[in-house]
């Protein structure tokens, strides 16, 4: 998780346009300004961009090896949620929320793509979050398979069938084969 917090807030360009306003009707009056609702749409348009880059990269097919397990797969589904969750903090923001208030009162047709974009990140955080706490509850089922000998392990095997079993018919988004691995 680390290398996700080093990582660039890509909604920074550096400039400060709408955070400066103090009140909801200053921004209103700033939502009235025609070159500043460009250069807002512009924004937004970016953020799209490099965050459509983002999505890409997560959706695309890890490389396992044979020696993958459990613990992979945890590391995975846990930095993908926390590259999301930081996603999610820097929109938060002040610049990055009066951006969208703005653009939503001065009625930019960018809101709408805005709004599809915003719905994909809730969507990977939540299948992020999901998905690693079902691994980790697999995990716990895991430890003596890796340290045990084939006898003391079949417990452990049991447990795990029902972990798995327990997993496909709860799990909103780890319940199907494109998911698994």
């Amino acid at each position: 998780c680390e290398q996700v917090c080093t990582k660039n807030n890509i909604f920074d360009d550096g400039k400060v346009i709408v955070s400066k306003a103090e009140s909801v009707q200053e921004v209103k009056d700033i939502a009235k300004e025609a070159a500043i609702i460009a250069e807002l749409e512009e924004r937004v348009t970016n953020w799209i961009k490099n965050i459509s880059k983002i999505l890409m990269e997560s959706e695309q097919l890890r490389r396992e090896n044979d020696s993958s397990g459990p613990q992979d797969e945890l590391e995975y589904w846990k930095r993908r949620g926390a590259q999301f969750s930081q996603l999610l903090s820097y929109l938060q923001e002040r610049e990055v929320q009066w951006t969208l208030y703005c653009l939503t009162v001065g009625c930019s047709r960018m809101i709408k793509n805005w709004k599809e974009t915003d719905k994909k990140i809730t969507f990977c955080y939540n299948e992020a979050r999901d998905n690693a706490k079902f691994i980790n509850a697999m995990e716990q089922c895991c430890h003596s398979l890796y340290l045990d000998d084939p006898v003391t392990m079949q417990d452990s095997i049991l447990s795990l069938l029902q972990t798995v079993r327990l997993i496909y018919s709860v799990s909103q988004f780890y319940n199907n084969s494109e998911r698994t691995s």
